[in-house]
């Protein structure tokens, strides 16, 4: 069985705009996990967190099966795997199959967002046992390990890392949210798909996406920070010039004359802040 790996915990990402090297891997051809996102990027204790799976198969013409595990941050910063693999704090979330009466996005290619699934974060005596107050504050990791797996023998396991901290709410990470995906200066909908020429791309977020927090200092001062987004680019058709970009800046696509006959044209952007927020916009051809 052919088996690959994607960490994605928010820590690491690259923050400049990059030119692309690496063509196959903003092209989605084969099984991927694009991101897990988290409506609640930084929890509480005892709260429940929903996680949504962004995928693609578009090779994938039966059905996809998957299972979703939590388990406390075995200290993935100093080292250790990042797995629930023999945790003793792991348990079972989810599982099941996904096919194309799933949802909308599912019968489209298996191309955008899976089944969501929760997990309810340890309380307090459990996640912050043994932490200092500093770790309490600046936040305490909980691992979500999400393994997908299709009919052609693929698997993909991917590991997202929710910050667990005693902030108030106001203090705390929230996804970016994206105003527009604009091609040309102008917002592309859902099923706007560019076609046959170069276009301008970039993303637009909402002003409340730039979060100023504070991180405590193993001194005890507080040093204020400034939230940068990353997003990364994804299609099935076309070239683009970066993989990457920061913020606001803008990219290059040349899109395709057409859409094959034989399956969906997808546009995605997947964008992220650097404690564990994320966000997507997927525009597809043919929809």
């Amino acid at each position: 069985m052919k088996k690959l790996f994607l960490f994605s915990i928010s820590a690491i990402y690259l923050g400049s705009c990059s030119d692309s090297k690496l063509p196959k891997y903003v092209e989605l051809t084969d099984l991927r996990v694009l991101t897990l996102i988290a409506d609640k990027p930084e929890a509480n204790p005892g709260e429940t967190v929903s996680i949504t799976p962004i995928v693609s198969d578009v090779a994938e013409t039966t059905s996809l099966s998957f299972q979703a595990f939590g388990c406390i941050d075995p200290g993935v910063a100093l080292g250790a795997e990042p797995t629930c693999t023999n945790n003793s704090t792991k348990v079972t979330l989810a599982g099941s199959t996904i096919t194309s009466a799933t949802n909308s996005d599912m019968a489209q290619n298996f191309t955008g967002t899976a089944p969501s699934f929760s997990a309810s974060i340890p309380n307090d005596a459990v996640i912050f046992n043994q932490r200092s107050d500093l770790d309490k504050y600046n936040g305490v990791g909980y691992l979500i390990e999400y393994t997908i797996s299709n009919t052609r023998g693929q698997t993909v396991n991917t590991v997202k890392r929710i910050l667990v901290s005693n902030k108030t709410s106001g203090e705390k990470n929230q996804n970016p949210a994206i105003a527009q995906l604009q091609s040309n200066g102008v917002g592309l909908g859902n099923n706007e798909f560019p076609l046959g020429g170069k276009f301008t791309i970039g993303m637009v977020f909402n002003a409340s996406s730039f979060q100023v927090y504070t991180q405590k200092k193993d001194d005890g001062s507080s040093e204020n920070k400034s939230e940068e987004l990353t997003t990364t680019w994804f299609i099935t058709d076309g070239v683009l010039k970066y993989f990457r970009s920061t913020n606001q800046e803008t990219n290059e696509y040349e899109a395709p004359a057409s859409v094959p006959t034989t399956r969906k044209s997808f546009l995605i952007s997947i964008s992220r802040d650097s404690r564990g927020g994320a966000t997507y916009k997927r525009v597809c051809g043919g929809c």
